[in-house]
């Protein structure tokens, strides 16, 4: 009966190690088994213009710290160019994992005619105008407007060593704005500008609570002036080629297989270029999360991604006559999903444009089929690392695994990275 205890003991600990072990290991961490994934390349920056450092003298003030004015009244109605600062204090790893834009464009619509209004509208756009990042209502508060807090995907966390677990963290926000005097520093000029402050709050989820991760909060401060609206109203500009009725044909459904995986879709939709590829950004980002690569500087927003979840996992703690403890592998085996963009609307698009359409669909396929060989190949290895070894060492051998396979995953993405994307239609 001892003999028969100790042996299920041991059992249960082979699991935990698993577990521990494939969340360090892990890209996007979701509640549930263990899971690594792949983002694919961004948008391509020539296609889709992304956020960069401005140069501080042609924006808001500098690295504002939290606002200690009173708020004023005044129309906030308009566009602004918002820098948006994180919290000193607050841990790099943890920053560079939220993926924010350093500056944006804040487009305010007030709800009534005349401001105070009860409530505004708020899009937040590139600093290009081109796509959304982000949509909601604040609520007057005195001369203040603010967000309850909202709900966002799943972000990141850190361990207690400091590095970040992506997907680690159910991220909820809220989002303050006001008018206040601003005195320029040296001269007796005051002017009105936008101020507020952001809060970003995470609460560990499964595989956050795995890693070792603590609850985190940290604040973005606001700091904005007025400028100009776009010609084109700043979403998805119009073609600059009217296409006849001729050029138009039946939107492509596109049907593409990956080998070893199974494929999911998402859906996206626009009549340009521009707009295709902002829907894709949108999107990816909801269906995949962040690209967390350190070395990484352009677009976070993925255009598809790969998944990976155990299938099977048979490994049991074999003891000997002796009383040695060796692993026996049954089966291991896992399921790969790859998440690719579905164009879903209009129904008759030109036909230059379907056909780029298609040759970029598979060209984020073909990138997401890598990531699935590079796993397959990985998974491959694992029996004969495994089988026959001494059980302690379950965790070193799975530790050092992950470690090869994140390796190996990144190096092609950033080999891929630098690959030209389909070349767009001329006008479209």
């Amino acid at each position: 009966m001892r003999a028969g205890s100790r042996g299920v003991g041991r059992r249960r600990r082979v699991a935990l190690v698993l577990a521990v072990a494939m969340t360090h290991g892990a890209c996007d961490a979701t509640p549930g088994p263990p899971t690594t994934s792949a983002p694919s390349p961004s948008i391509d920056a020539t296609q889709l213009p992304v956020d960069s450092i401005a140069d501080p003298g042609t924006g808001p003030s500098p690295t504002p710290g939290p606002s200690a004015g009173t708020p004023v009244e005044g129309d906030l109605a308009g566009y602004w160019r918002v820098q948006e600062s994180a919290d000193a204090a607050a841990p790099v790893a943890l920053v560079g994992s939220l993926g924010r834009q350093t500056f944006a464009v804040y487009r305010i619509e007030p709800t009534c005619g005349d401001e105070p209004c009860a409530s505004l509208r708020v899009t937040v756009l590139l600093p290009s105008y081109s796509a959304r990042i982000r949509e909601y209502t604040l609520t007057r508060r005195g001369r203040r407007y603010a967000t309850a807090d909202t709900a966002r995907d799943a972000g990141p966390c850190l361990t207690p060593g400091g590095a970040s677990v992506p997907g680690g963290a159910r991220i909820s926000e809220r989002t303050s704005i006001w008018l206040e005097t601003v005195a320029r520093a040296g001269t007796a000029v005051t002017t009105v500008e936008l101020r507020g402050e952001i809060v970003l709050a995470g609460d560990p989820t499964a595989s956050g609570d795995a890693a070792g991760c603590e609850p985190w909060a940290t604040r973005y401060a606001l700091s904005g002036s007025p400028t100009g609206a776009p010609q084109d109203g700043g979403v998805e500009p119009p073609p600059t080629i009217a296409p006849a009725a001729a050029d138009l044909v039946p939107r492509p459904e596109i049907r593409l297989a990956v080998k070893g995986a199974t494929v999911d879709w998402f859906p996206v939709t626009g009549r340009t270029v521009q707009g295709l590829l902002a829907s894709v950004a949108a999107g990816g980002l909801k269906a995949c999360g962040r690209i967390s690569y350190e070395w990484y500087r352009g677009d976070t927003r993925p255009s598809g991604c790969m998944s990976t979840d155990w299938k099977t996992f048979k490994v049991i703690a074999a003891y000997q006559s002796g009383g040695a403890c060796r692993l026996d592998v049954t089966r291991i085996t896992a399921a790969y999903v790859v998440r690719l963009p579905r164009w879903t609307s209009p129904a008759r698009v030109p036909a230059p444009l379907a056909k780029w359409w298609r040759a970029t669909v598979t060209f984020i396929r073909d990138h997401e089929a890598g990531h699935v060989a590079i796993g397959l190949r990985w998974v491959k290895k694992l029996p004969g690392l495994l089988d026959g070894k001494a059980c302690p060492k379950l965790e070193s051998i799975m530790g050092s695994w992950a470690a090869g396979l994140q390796k190996a995953q990144e190096a092609y993405d950033a080999d891929e990275y630098e690959a030209a994307w389909p070349p767009a239609p001329a006008g479209y």
